[in-house]
């Protein structure tokens, strides 16, 4: 019976970590279509740098909270993939918007802005983990008001959108 339970425990625990690492590796290219999409049109109408700054902060936060915590990459990897997509747009975003000092700074101060979070109590970063969920929602309701407003989407990439939707799902 002891080995029986041992089996589980380690075949579990296999399947737990591959997980990890397959939504890590899904994560690399969640933003791609929305980065290609742009890059294509070399245009940004219609999308919401409110929301990728909001998304933004958010990987910033888990990132640094699990760096700091010391867990396995395997189960926070998928922000740190999103996170260097989300530096690419915004970079991406600035450029288009003709804004060169922001397109050549932000890809410098995200990273600098993640390594001090890494230094606050880890208290602190729990609390502001907490605050992800809304800030995400809330960013979700800026590019919606955006498209609104335009009327139309613009350049947000329906696979990008797709991709997300299905990450948060499963």
């Amino acid at each position: 019976k002891q080995w029986y339970q041992r089996r589980v425990a380690i075949t579990a625990g296999i399947i737990s970590k591959c997980l990890g690492y397959a939504i890590v590796a899904g994560s690399m290219m969640v933003k791609f279509p929305q980065i290609i999409k742009i890059y294509s049109n070399s245009s940004v109408v219609g999308l919401s740098v409110a929301s990728f700054l909001m998304e933004t902060t958010c990987a910033m936060i888990n990132c640094s909270y699990n760096f700091a915590q010391g867990f396995p990459f395997s189960t926070w990897g998928e922000n740190f993939f999103i996170l260097l997509q989300l530096i690419i747009l915004l970079a991406q975003y600035y450029h288009y918007t003709r804004n060169t000092v922001l397109a050549l700074v932000v890809p410098l101060l995200v990273p600098v802005i993640s390594f001090v979070l890494t230094q606050l109590p880890v208290s602190q970063l729990a609390v502001a983990l907490t605050l992800t969920i809304p800030l995400l929602a809330l960013s979700k309701i800026l590019q919606i008001k955006t498209n609104f407003l335009n009327g139309h989407t613009g350049q947000l990439s329906f696979v990008t959108s797709l991709l997300n939707f299905l990450g948060v799902v499963a």
